[in-house]
């Protein structure tokens, strides 16, 4: 909010979850029974329970928790999260398969660009069937 106090605890606690489970995950080579591995990541989750149980209380929070209650909010991030990964598979895995084919790669990735978008005009409906809160006021 404008004026409002930054919430310094709020994103240190971010900071602290981000980096412990991007480095415990990418460290996972090492076995995932090392804890090089597991120590960070077990950091890392407990500072997002921190966080969110910060941010209910916080008068001003980096991340309204409460905009989770509501059904379309919650399902466009769910939604990210799976999207985000089936495009860095797609992106990563697809140029593997395809090298050794005699045809230009772009035009085998126009399905999946197309199955992206597909998504939008869904959400656009959604967005408008259910009034979104006030992350002033919550209602």
């Amino acid at each position: 909010m404008p004026g409002g106090k930054i919430d310094y605890w709020g994103i240190a606690l971010v900071a602290i979850g981000v980096a412990g489970l991007l480095y415990g995950i990418s460290s996972a080579s090492v076995g995932l029974t090392s804890p090089q591995v597991y120590v960070p990541v077990i950091v890392g989750v407990i500072a997002f329970a921190a966080f969110a149980m910060l941010e209910k209380r916080s008068a001003n929070p980096v991340f309204p928790i409460r905009l989770l209650a509501h059904p379309a909010f919650l399902g466009a991030v769910i939604m990210g999260v799976f999207w985000n990964f089936g495009a860095a598979a797609i992106s990563q895995m697809l140029p593997n398969i395809w090298q050794s084919s005699a045809s230009p790669s772009c035009h085998r990735r126009l399905p999946a660009s197309r199955a992206r978008s597909s998504p939008a005009p869904c959400s656009a409906r959604a967005s408008r069937a259910a009034p979104w809160p006030s992350p002033a006021t919550g209602s």
